[in-house]
């Protein structure tokens, strides 16, 4: 599903999608099947990335003076994954570039897929300006698998590899 809303001859009306859910029920995983698929699929211009990285990036590139060097990386994208989005809670600088990116990129038809643990909310952890702007994104809510679906992936598995296991 998130692969069709991304494609960008989809008939979906969004051009960002927000994948949401705790750590460890694989959204860094579906991320980059996401990006690797866009890329073999019509050889898309995919940028990946983690947004610590993003906002120690920003912030070098703040510093240097090269704010327009920066902002070069972002054109012409088909598709900018963000992964780990609630890692830039208390940064406001960085969440401000990304919002300002965010706008640019949608602009121009870009698709973008985040990243994240939990919602931004605009509290003193996230600003308001991208707090709205992820708001704006079809929101998929990943959940853990349950006990059941957890034990048939082990068996199967374990099947597949020929691996017995005892049912004790």
């Amino acid at each position: 599903v998130v692969l069709e809303v991304l494609r960008e001859e989809s008939d979906w009306h969004w051009n960002s999608v927000v994948l949401c859910g705790p750590t460890g029920v694989g959204k860094s995983h579906l991320g980059v099947g996401v990006a690797e698929a866009a890329r073999q699929s019509r050889q898309a211009n995919v940028r990946e990335e983690n947004a610590v990285d993003f906002a120690a990036d920003y912030a070098h590139a703040a510093l240097a003076g090269t704010l327009a060097a920066f902002r070069s990386r972002y054109e012409r994208l088909d598709l900018w994954v963000v992964d780990d989005l609630s890692e830039l809670k208390g940064k406001p600088a960085a969440q401000e570039e990304l919002a300002r990116l965010m706008d640019q990129l949608r602009s121009q038809g870009t698709r973008i897929l985040l990243l994240t643990r939990a919602w931004p909310t605009t509290d003193e952890e996230f600003v308001a300006s991208l707090a709205s702007r992820v708001w704006e994104g079809l929101p998929v809510l990943i959940q853990p698998p349950s006990r059941e679906v957890r034990l048939a992936l082990v068996e199967q598995f374990a099947l597949e590899r020929g691996i017995p296991l005892s049912h004790a």
